[in-house]
């Protein structure tokens, strides 16, 4: 009924049946989720970080639960948070290459690089046409310096999703030692697309001095 109400903006209503229920049942973690983002749209900062502290406590052993709350902690720079809600939804449904996928990127987010390549590569073997799982495997592969291998998920993820603008950076990153010349037209798709991308112009810029080669 909170949830219901708070949709139809009637957020006062809303934050009053909240009350009443968390007073009656202190342990549902999503209600004091969704109890914060209403005290948070409504400027009190103070309670709103309160309710997502006992929203952490409590999270449930719902997946729907588990998930909302660690794609809210992930949107927040939660990193840690979100990893160990997005792995306590992979207990309960271990098949799900999207779960998957969530605590691979919050994992790599806070340098765990190793477990983040157990999940990306869990997340391409239960979806290997799931170009999100390609570009994150892609990406821990990269950052343990393992180019070549990168280069071929992010080649497939651009394959399934072509419009996958990370997928052709990174694809580009990859192939800068490799093939320059490569490399950069990654870059200038990239730029061609949005050409405001400072990482793509950065990198394009090192490319075409790669490509260009040493001065006389």
């Amino acid at each position: 009924l909170a949830q219901s109400l708070a949709a139809l903006g009637r957020r006062e209503e809303a934050r009053r049946e909240f009350s009443r229920v968390l007073a009656k049942q202190p342990r549902l973690g999503l209600a004091w989720l969704h109890f914060g983002q209403l005290e948070e749209q409504a400027g009190r900062k103070e309670k709103a970080a309160e309710c997502y502290q006992k929203a952490l406590a409590h999270p449930g052993a719902n997946l729907g639960g588990l998930i909302e709350l660690a794609g809210f902690c992930q949107s927040r720079g939660w990193f840690e948070a979100a990893a160990t809600n997005y792995m306590a939804a992979s207990k309960l449904d271990p098949a799900n290459a999207q779960i998957c996928v969530g605590v691979g990127q919050n994992l790599s987010a806070l340098g765990r690089v190793a477990e983040a390549a157990i999940y990306s590569a869990t997340a391409v073997r239960l979806a290997p046409e799931f170009a999100e799982a390609r570009l994150l495997h892609g990406l821990v592969l990269g950052r343990k310096g393992l180019n070549r291998e990168a280069a071929e998920q992010f080649r497939e993820a651009l394959r399934l999703k072509p419009g996958l603008l990370d997928a052709r950076l990174n694809l580009g990153i990859a192939l800068l030692d490799q093939n320059p010349a490569e490399a950069l037209a990654c870059f200038e798709e990239v730029l061609r697309q949005n050409p405001a991308h400072a990482t793509a112009q950065k990198y394009a810029q090192l490319a075409r001095t790669k490509v260009a080669g040493p001065g006389p």
